[in-house]
């Protein structure tokens, strides 16, 4: 995805431990790492082996929405 922009969501087919969740991110362009968030909601530890896939990046597209108009001119 050099050239893309992407989002990166939780993996659909793998559940993540009970009260674990995984935040959107957002991958600019070019970008070879992602920061991505995980949050423990519930009141026990838990541990999620090291190649555990917790998400996928996938391409969005950008679109720009212009307004025409008064209200765009205050």
């Amino acid at each position: 995805m050099k050239e893309a922009e992407g989002l990166v969501e939780p993996v659909s087919d793998q559940r993540l431990a009970d009260g674990v969740a995984l935040g959107r991110s957002l991958l600019g362009a070019g970008e070879e790492l992602v920061t991505v968030l995980l949050a423990n909601f519930s009141d026990k530890a838990r541990n999620i082996p090291t190649v555990t896939p917790v998400g996928a990046c996938e391409e969005v597209q950008r679109t720009e929405t212009r307004w025409q108009g008064e209200a765009a001119r205050q």
